[in-house]
């Protein structure tokens, strides 16, 4: 049984503006993900903002990945969760970080969230 959440919550800074506003790109960039982190997506939505700006999001048999994004700032915040084991964080946000061309990221939350009150 799994008793705790991995979560990683971050913003990636001096990213390529059209990366970041091209919906489908970033739909295979966040599939990719999650193959890096071991999961398995059931679901998925995706939104483009008029006039620029997307919203991805995976669900995933383990919890959800998103990610939305801010291209009049070159930025984009990521959501990363997971109760699998073996999903590393850090490696799916490097991930993301070198396919959207981020200069850098600032890491807002990372820890285990745990699913049951002791």
């Amino acid at each position: 049984m799994r008793d705790k959440e991995k979560v990683l919550i971050a913003v990636l800074y001096g990213c390529d503006e059209k990366k970041i506003n091209n919906r489908e790109f970033l739909s295979s960039v966040l599939n990719e993900c999650a193959n890096i982190l071991h999961v398995n997506v059931k679901n998925f939505t995706d939104f483009s903002y008029e006039p620029y700006g997307v919203t991805s999001v995976k669900i995933i048999a383990e919890s959800l990945l998103g990610i939305s994004t801010y291209p009049e700032h070159s930025s984009a915040i990521v959501y990363l969760s997971s109760c699998s084991p073996s999903s590393n964080m850090r490696k799916g946000l490097e991930y993301l970080k070198d396919n959207l061309s981020a200069k850098e990221y600032e890491i807002y939350y990372e820890g285990e969230i745990p699913l049951i009150k002791t």
